[in-house]
């Protein structure tokens, strides 16, 4: 390398260069999948292992450019020769790039397409959805849901935009978590049906994940 690329890399900003470099990558590609497709929280070796990983496949098809650019042919580097061209291309590679693969991979998690093809070669498919309660509601469209408490009682509400359902964590894993649901009706006894009380609005219910013992769907709520 040529001593204008040395001094580059061998600055006093070279701890901050290689953490830019190997962890903003990935950084905003994990930030970017948790923000479009929630999970819980994971532990901090986790994800460092994962800020790496994701960063050196954001770099990897850019390889043999990123050698080009960086190689001295016994002549001036680019980086000397096109310091401009060559932040431009750093930026990219670093925030613009981890963007695109992170909106691209969500998109590929929703349309499972990759459960498509693994189920039609025959191969086994494991969800990454941490429990089958946040795969459940983290896609779920609009649906009425029945919901049978531990003491028997059964609530009937609508579960659409606005409502929620708390994700599992570490202290919460394998069990319901809480869910907030809307237009809760009320058992009328001797119709034996559900309804809203006329000239009041449909209230809203908080349960909370102890107290279920299940819960029936009913889509297009």
């Amino acid at each position: 390398m040529d001593p204008f690329v040395n001094t580059f890399f061998n600055s006093s900003y070279k701890a901050l260069l290689y953490v830019m470099i190997f962890f903003i990558p990935g950084f905003l590609i994990h930030n970017l999948q948790n923000a479009l497709n929630p999970k819980f929280e994971e532990s901090k070796h986790l994800q460092i292992f994962k800020f790496l990983t994701y960063s050196c496949l954001n770099y990897l098809p850019y390889v043999p450019i990123i050698f080009l650019l960086i190689h001295n042919n016994n002549k001036n580097s680019f980086l000397s020769d096109h310091p401009i061209w060559f932040s431009l291309i750093v930026i990219f590679l670093v925030f613009i790039h981890p963007l695109i693969i992170g909106i691209i991979s969500f998109f590929i998690h929703k349309t499972e397409c990759i459960k498509k093809i693994a189920n039609k070669f025959g191969f086994p498919f494991f969800s990454n959805h941490q429990t089958a309660w946040d795969k459940c509601f983290i896609s779920k469209n609009a649906a009425w849901l029945l919901i049978t408490m531990k003491n028997g009682e059964e609530v009937l509400g609508k579960y659409q935009k606005g409502c929620s359902a708390s994700l599992s964590d570490k202290e919460t894993y394998g069990k319901a978590s809480d869910i907030y649901i809307i237009d809760v009706h009320s058992w009328d006894k001797k119709k034996k049906k559900w309804y809203i009380p006329s000239g009041s609005p449909a209230p809203s219910m908080w349960l909370s994940g102890e107290e279920i013992r299940h819960i029936k769907f009913w889509e297009g709520g």
